[in-house]
């Protein structure tokens, strides 16, 4: 079951998607917990029934055990920030969501998670495989 704090469940083998974890772990605005997809068991444990979706796209549990998927989870996570909820809100409208959805699913499908990592250290770009 899910704890106190939001997890996010994220591809660790994909460079994109570490990028992106570490882009938002790095901003420090809201206690998070940041899962591997890859760690079906775990991710069990913590309430994901269908741990397929997990290699598909992120996933956001809340504290109350309900999930967001997808281009959702990003909105669900802009939400629980400060300030966010305007652009939380805009994100989440009928029209915007669609498009985002689409892009995010493209994407999605058509990640490289062969290419090498590349993370933001003090400020510099910084290249690892």
């Amino acid at each position: 079951m899910a704890g106190s704090e939001p997890i996010i469940f994220y591809d660790a083998n994909c460079t994109l998607c570490r990028m992106w974890m570490e882009g938002v772990a790095a901003s420090g605005w809201r206690a998070l917990r940041f899962v591997d997809a890859n760690d079906t068991e775990l991710a069990r444990k913590l309430g994901i029934g269908d741990t397929r979706q997990l290699q598909e796209r992120m996933c956001l549990l809340r504290p109350d055990g309900t999930a967001a998927w997808g281009y959702d989870a990003v909105v669900a996570l802009l939400r629980l920030g400060d300030g966010a909820c305007g652009i939380a809100a805009l994100m989440a409208s009928r029209p915007v969501a669609r498009v985002g959805r689409w892009i995010y699913e493209k994407i999605a499908r058509s990640r490289s998670c062969a290419a090498p990592h590349r993370a933001l250290t003090n400020g510099k770009l910084a290249t690892s495989c």
